[in-house]
C-alpha cells in the first residue's frame, strides 16, 4: 500500500497495521513512507508492539527517511536503492540476464568479460544511450519526456526535500539551483570555495553545508584526497553531478571528461554503497592518476587514446579509457565498470 492515497489521510497507519495483523497479515509493505506524518514513530510502534509482523517500507525522499530513521536504531536496516547501473540498465532493455562482477574480477579478467558481452551487444551504443537516458527505471515509460522527469526530480528535490527537512528558506532555493548549474557546466569540477560563493551569493559556511546535503540527496558526488577526514568543513576536491542523466537534463551541453569521471564514480561508488556508510572512501583524489578506489587501485581515466604517462610506476594502475570496446593488459573500457555489483 502506499501511505500518501486518501485513505490515510483519515486512517492511523499503526491501527491499520494492528488490524492487518489480527486478520492474518504477515508481510506490510508501505510505500511514500515519508508523505505520512511521524511515521518513524508508527513504525517503531508496530515493530514493537507486533513483533510477528514483518514491516517492509520505501520512500523516495532520502532526505526525509534520514531525517526520521533516528527513531528506528536497532529496529530498521536503511538500504539505499541507487539507480540503475549500465548492467541493469542493459538487461532491462535487451531482456538480457548479465551478471555482475566485482572490481577485482573486472579488473584481472576484464578482456573475456568485456568479449563475452560484445558477442551480444554492441556496448558502446548501450553506453551512450544509459549516458542520456537509462539511469532512472522510469526510461520505461518512454523516451520523450523522460529529461523532463528529471528535471522535475531535481526540482522535487531542491524546492521540496531541501527546504522541508533542513528549513531552507525559500530564496535560497533559487541560489541552490544556480550552484547546481554552475557544477553541472563546468570542467570535472576542481572547486574555488571562495568564487563559488561569490557566484550564488552563498556564504561560504553555508555552501559547504549545502554541498553535502546535495550529496546526502543524491545530486551531487564529492571527491576527497585519499586519506581526508569527512567532516562538513573540509573542502571537497572535486565535485560531480551523481549520475550522468543529471547532466543531460540540466546542461545543453557536455563535457566529455566531467562525463567519463562522472560515470566512473557514480558506478564504482554506488556497487559499494548499498547500506549507509560513516565516511565515503571508497573513491578518493590520487596524488598520480584521477582516483584510487579502495584505497589500493589507482586510475587513470580517459579517451581512447589515453597512455599510461601518468600513472607510470604506481603499483597496481590502470588506465580506464572511453570508446573501446575491449581493452588489452592494464588498460580496461570504460563501459565495463558499469557491470560491477
Amino acid at each position: 500500500m502506499s501511505v500518501d492515497s486518501p485513505f490515510f489521510q483519515a486512517h492511523d497507519l499503526f491501527e491499520f497495521a494492528r488490524e492487518f495483523h489480527q486478520l492474518g497479515g504477515e508481510v506490510l509493505l508501505v510505500d511514500e513512507i515519508h508523505k505520512y506524518p511521524d511515521w518513524s514513530g508508527h513504525v517503531k510502534a508496530i515493530y514493537d508492539s507486533l513483533p510477528d509482523l514483518r514491516v517492509v517500507f520505501s520512500g523516495s525522499s532520502l532526505l526525509q527517511i534520514t531525517n526520521q530513521k533516528a527513531d528506528l536504531s536497532r529496529r530498521a536496516i536503511i538500504f539505499n536503492l541507487h539507480g540503475l547501473s549500465l548492467r541493469e540498465y542493459t538487461n532491462f532493455v535487451h531482456g538480457k540476464d548479465y551478471p555482475a562482477y566485482s572490481l577485482e574480477e573486472i579488473l584481472f579478467n576484464h578482456q573475456e568479460i568485456a568479449g563475452t558481452i560484445c558477442k551480444d551487444i554492441k556496448p558502446l551504443r548501450e553506453f551512450r544511450n544509459y549516458l542520456q537516458g537509462g539511469y532512472y527505471p522510469f526510461f520505461l515509460e518512454g523516451e520523450s519526456f523522460y529529461k523532463l522527469k528529471v528535471r522535475e526530480v531535481i526540482n522535487h528535490i531542491l524546492e521540496v526535500d531541501l527546504p522541508l527537512v533542513n528549513r531552507i528558506e525559500p530564496r535560497q532555493v533559487s541560489k541552490i539551483k544556480k550552484l547546481l548549474y554552475l557544477l553541472t557546466t563546468g570542467v570535472p569540477f576542481v572547486p574555488n570555495i571562495a568564487k563559488l560563493a561569490e557566484a550564488t551569493e552563498i556564504s561560504r559556511p553555508r555552501l559547504y553545508e549545502y554541498l553535502e546535503k546535495l550529496q546526502d540527496a543524491r545530486l551531487l558526488n564529492l571527491v576527497r584526497s585519499q586519506g581526508r577526514g569527512y567532516a562538513v568543513l573540509t573542502k571537497p576536491e572535486k565535485i560531480l553531478l551523481e549520475n550522468s542523466n543529471l547532466m543531460y537534463a540540466i546542461a545543453n551541453e557536455v563535457n566529455a571528461g566531467t562525463l567519463r569521471e562522472l560515470f566512473f564514480v557514480n558506478q564504482v561508488r554506488n556497487s559499494s554503497t548499498i547500506h549507509p556508510q560513516l565516511i565515503e572512501s571508497t573513491v578518493e583524489l590520487s596524488g598520480q592518476g584521477d582516483f584510487v578506489v579502495k584505497g589500493l587501485y589507482t586510475f587513470e581515466i580517459g579517451g581512447k587514446g589515453k597512455g599510461f604517462k601518468q600513472i607510470g610506476g604506481v603499483i597496481d594502475s590502470f588506465v580506464v579509457a572511453d570508446d573501446i570496446e575491449v581493452g588489452f593488459k592494464n588498460k580496461l573500457p570504460l563501459w565495463l565498470f558499469g557491470f560491477m555489483y
